[in-house]
């Protein structure tokens, strides 16, 4: 994820806010660090199911755009998902990782993420 589109990467942590078994959905507060002269901030994200197995929706929900679709990849249901989902404007490859493997990514994960 390149936030300031600079050419590298950049690392982006989210925290998830809430959870609605109901529809199911949640809530992410993505927590962007301020880099190259951009400003920090968080974002909060809700996110649902999309009409697709490989497909979410989602949407900041401090805008009044519609929901936006954005496709999971690749999983191993356990340290990774490789998501794609437009951002700002342009379209997004994005490797989640969880915090228990941050220093040391799971090399089908990261094998995944440089394929894709």
């Amino acid at each position: 994820f390149d936030v300031d589109q600079d050419g590298d990467l950049d690392c982006v942590s989210a925290v998830q806010e809430d959870y609605d078994e109901s529809v199911p959905s949640v809530t992410y507060v993505w927590i962007l660090k301020g880099v190259n002269g951009h400003e920090a901030k968080n974002i909060s994200y809700y996110v649902r199911r999309g009409d697709a197995p490989d497909e979410f929706l989602f949407k900041d929900k401090n805008d009044e755009k519609p929901l936006q679709t954005g496709r999971c990849i690749y999983s191993d249901y356990k340290n990774c998902v490789l998501i794609e989902l437009p951002y700002g404007s342009s379209q997004e490859c994005m490797l989640w990782i969880s915090w228990e493997v941050k220093n040391n990514v799971p090399k089908a994960c990261t094998d995944e993420f440089e394929e894709y």
